[in-house]
């Protein structure tokens, strides 16, 4: 009796690792078992069950390849795969935060968040930056950023990250915008005009507390569901993270008001 086909697939390793091997073209069984690690005798019954459900077949010699069937298959488990291996790392971070502010396209495209780690601050620097951060942005070329708050110092490391020549883009909230205005005005006026970045105004509702990308690292703040403020924080690494946080904040800034004079 054959088995259900998502039982082919996911209920064995071996199988599904022997379709991730041969996505890439026919293989010598030889080289499906040196890089699976095991045996012919273990792996040659996984393989029939594959044969049987037409996802590979044998061709000349000792060869294997995926059908038609089976490469169609593997193009749609390497996104469910990915997408597991991004929210499995800290599945209960990611599932107790409010994500609702991530675009649908961009949602769809969670997979290619790979490599994080949830970092909770110590209760003395709770009201400063992330020091990794810090020093990253110190040596990057540019930094965006989406906040609906600025830490007490923020303007002394603005001023540093200019001075170390990184191109700054800044979106706040219509809230903020009005709190500085009325307590820093100078400060926000000197930022507009003598060069130390973009700012825009992001004048609708929003559920995230801030999300910030160096060249290194995306850094996210978040509500929980329930919609209290977290002072974890969610970093990601990886050149596909770089452009997945690339396009959020593009989103956003196209949805944002240029800010040129105060």
């Amino acid at each position: 009796m054959k088995k259900n086909l998502l039982d082919v697939i996911f209920a064995s390793d071996k199988r599904k690792n022997v379709l991730l091997f041969l996505q890439d073209g026919p293989q010598e069984m030889r080289s499906i078992l040196n890089s699976l690690r095991t045996t012919r005798q273990a792996l040659l019954p996984q393989v029939r069950v594959l044969e049987e459900h037409k996802l590979l077949r044998k061709d000349e010699g000792d060869v294997y390849e995926l059908t038609v069937i089976g490469k169609l298959v593997v193009s749609e488990m390497l996104p469910l795969l990915d997408l597991v291996d991004a929210l499995d790392e800290n599945i209960h971070y990611w599932g107790t935060h409010d994500l609702s502010f991530i675009p649908p396209h961009l949602l769809k495209r969670l997979d290619e968040l790979q490599s994080s780690t949830v970092i909770e601050p110590d209760l003395s620097v709770i009201y400063e930056i992330n020091r990794g951060f810090m020093e990253k942005t110190r040596k990057s070329k540019s930094l965006t950023s989406f906040t609906t708050f600025l830490f007490p110092n923020y303007a002394s490391f603005i001023s540093e990250w200019r001075d170390c020549g990184v191109d700054i883009s800044l979106i706040i909230t219509k809230e903020l915008f009005e709190k500085l205005k009325i307590e820093n005005t100078d400060y926000l006026r000197k930022y507009v005009t003598e060069g130390y970045g973009e700012l825009f105004v992001y004048d609708k509702d929003i559920n995230v507390i801030s999300f910030s990308q160096n060249d290194y690292c995306l850094m996210f703040r978040l509500f929980t569901k329930e919609g209290n403020f977290d002072n974890k924080l969610l970093m990601i690494h990886g050149p596909k993270a770089f452009e997945w946080g690339k396009e959020l904040f593009e989103y956003y800034k196209q949805e944002s008001i240029p800010i040129t004079q105060v």
